[in-house]
């Protein structure tokens, strides 16, 4: 499966390109064009929550797969929306 085609799931450990170096993250939300929402998973109610994206979603991505990532180690105000081209499987 290419790399552009590959679907990851909420929670999943990824790396994530930052220009030239590769970080350890992990995908909170993703985001669907098709149904143009977004799916989250609320501790609090223990289930997947799906919405439309709020005002502070990229209006640039609505035509795009993609998904917010939280970098490891990083304060979550570093967590950002990334396409798939930027993402890889974690091995």
């Amino acid at each position: 499966m290419s790399r552009e085609n590959r679907a990851f799931n909420i929670d999943e450990k990824v790396l994530v390109y930052q220009g030239p170096i590769l970080y350890d993250a992990k995908i909170v939300k993703t985001f669907d064009p098709v149904s143009q929402k977004m799916e989250y998973f609320d501790e609090k109610k223990k289930s997947l929550i799906s919405v439309a994206p709020d005002k502070r979603f990229p209006k640039e991505l609505l035509s795009e797969v993609c998904y917010m990532v939280h970098y490891n180690g990083w304060n979550s105000k570093w967590d950002e929306w990334v396409l798939v081209e930027r993402i890889l499987e974690y091995t």
